[in-house]
């Protein structure tokens, strides 16, 4: 008397597809992983150069002197002052200035910059 034979178990054709798709899976989420790590960086380094550009900003407006100059070695800063002429013609004494700080960052080939403006009353010297 014969007894039937169970095929119980998996060929292995059905192991190498169920490897390959896990190794695929795989693939697709060290990938997914790895840009969202590139864009935190780069959302980090926005967010640092936005904090040393409201600094130099609020710098700016306390010291006329002020133009440009580097941050720790990462970030490079430049001070625009300009009269805010709305409707005059010509700027007086009392005139409101609009100054704007741009902020810079990364490799030559990949560089990001922020700016942020503000208008303000010049100081007047104290009599």
């Amino acid at each position: 008397m014969t007894h039937p034979t169970s095929n119980a178990g998996f060929s292995l054709l059905e192991v190498i597809v169920a490897f390959a798709i896990a190794a695929g899976s795989m693939a697709v989420i060290l990938q997914a992983y790895a840009h969202s790590a590139k864009n935190i960086r780069i959302g980090s380094d926005y967010v640092d150069g936005v904090t040393v550009a409201e600094s130099i900003l609020a710098e700016a407006v306390v010291n006329e002197s002020l133009e440009s100059g580097i941050e720790s070695n990462k970030f490079s800063w430049r001070v625009n002052r300009t009269p805010y002429l709305h409707n005059a013609a010509e700027p007086r004494p009392d005139t409101p200035m609009e100054a704007t700080v741009t902020v810079a960052w990364g490799e030559t080939a990949k560089r990001r910059q922020v700016s942020i403006t503000t208008v303000y009353l010049p100081r007047t010297p104290v009599r």
